[in-house]
């Protein structure tokens, strides 16, 4: 039982590492196919993407893995054709709504009505790989889960590489290879549930509302999550145009590097600290806050080193009209590591089940991210890009490890006193 948990878990992670990679490891050819103005475009439309998938489909495949257990595999299906009907409906909503309002802004930017409809159905498609992905993660089936997210990572890549050079389509062709994997990954989504006899032609009404329950639930979270990630890169865009939003995207893309890293170690010290914080003695705990401060201070000098490093770097991964991204990389880096940070602090918040104020902080934080990054931007121009970045992934941290304390109190300020001392046992 422990190897095939062990073994699980390995497969996830690798997939998942090497999905992450995928993209950053490609920059090198995509900023010498692709110029600036382009690069911004597919940033902008790639963002776009990411707050619709969230709009179409209300994140109800996330309630798969919670129920599958619970109920008997009918009511699976009959839960899984809920989510489909979700899809139905809040597409034909999100479509109608971006036809509306993005005709009303389409002549201040250079993707138009079109391109953002096709965001729209781009979004509904990653939301049935999702879905399927959710599926595999409940029938603990790790090497199709596996199989399925690294053809994702690499067919989207490859695809769009050949209709760049090739066909010489440019930011259209990145997009256009975005839509084909995504064709190809939902048919294969939909044969792959229907073989499995969980995808059905009825469901009830108590399937749909439960899916849609949890999809309002957490929607504050993914909202404020999605707006402290990708606003800056929206607004950039925004106030400065397709140009600076695409060397702003390389040098993001560069400098998240730190998050592969953090996610990896909170990977491993997540499940480890929800097993034994319920036992924990005091010793124990300061022990534990004393280890973290450690962490924080190796994250934050890691950060800064890899910061100054990366502009060097840049010069020989992008092509040369991308080489201005190194200006900012060192805030950039600055801000995945605050963000390493954030994740090792909201461990304790998910630990006791503290959803609901958790999503108030993160909602909250991405607001003050859109007020400081706009004004940031006003102040210092695209610099401020970078400025307001890392102090949002700041902030988001501070207010987390606030929310933190409250829910699960921690010795922080005892094991702050005690840096230098022997811990004694209780």
């Amino acid at each position: 039982m422990n190897k095939s948990l062990l073994g699980s878990a390995a497969t996830y992670t690798g997939a998942n590492l090497l999905s992450s990679l995928i993209p950053v490891l490609l920059i090198p050819v995509m900023t010498r196919i692709l110029s600036p103005d382009d690069y911004g475009i597919v940033a902008i439309f790639n963002s776009a993407v990411a707050y619709l998938v969230v709009a179409v489909g209300l994140g109800v495949q996330g309630t798969i893995p919670i129920q599958y257990y619970r109920l008997p595999r009918p009511e699976v299906a009959q839960l899984v054709t809920a989510c489909f009907l979700i899809l139905g409906a809040s597409f034909l909503v999100v479509s109608l709504a971006t036809l509306g309002w993005w005709t009303a802004i389409s002549k201040h930017s250079n993707i138009s009505v079109s391109w953002m409809l096709t965001a729209s159905a781009v979004a509904a498609m990653q939301f049935v790989y999702l879905l399927r992905l959710s599926v595999l993660q409940a029938e603990k089936r790790s090497f199709d889960y596996a199989l399925l997210q690294i053809f994702q990572s690499l067919s989207i890549p490859v695809i769009s590489i050949v209709l760049i050079v090739a066909w010489q389509l440019g930011w259209r062709g990145r997009i256009l290879g975005a839509v084909i994997a995504y064709a190809i990954l939902t048919v294969a989504a939909v044969i792959g549930l229907r073989r499995d006899g969980l995808l059905i032609g009825h469901t009830r009404g108590h399937h749909v509302r439960s899916a849609l329950h949890y999809g309002v639930t957490v929607l504050p979270h993914v909202l404020g999550g999605l707006t402290i990630a990708l606003s800056d890169q929206l607004l950039v865009g925004a106030l400065l145009g397709t140009r600076a939003a695409g060397i702003f995207s390389v040098a993001l893309s560069a400098a998240s590097a730190i998050q592969l890293v953090t996610i990896a170690l909170n990977r491993a010290w997540a499940p480890w600290l929800y097993e034994n914080l319920p036992a924990m003695e005091y010793p124990e705990k300061l022990r534990v806050a004393r280890y973290t401060y450690a962490y924080f201070i190796v994250l934050a000098m890691g950060a800064a080193g890899y910061g100054a490093v990366l502009p060097f770097l840049l010069k020989f991964m992008v092509g040369q009209a991308f080489v201005s991204s190194g200006s900012m990389a060192l805030t950039l880096s600055l801000g995945f590591g605050f963000g390493g940070m954030y994740f090792a602090v909201t461990n304790y918040v998910f630990h006791v089940g503290a959803t609901a104020r958790l999503a108030l902080v993160t909602a909250s934080s991405g607001v003050i991210s859109i007020i400081l990054t706009y004004a940031m931007l006003k102040i210092f121009g695209f610099a401020g890009a970078g400025y307001g970045f890392a102090l949002s992934q700041l902030i988001l941290f501070l207010n987390t490890w606030r929310l933190a304390q409250s829910v699960c109190p921690m010795p922080w300020a005892a094991a702050l006193r005690s840096i230098g001392k022997r811990v004694k046992e209780a």
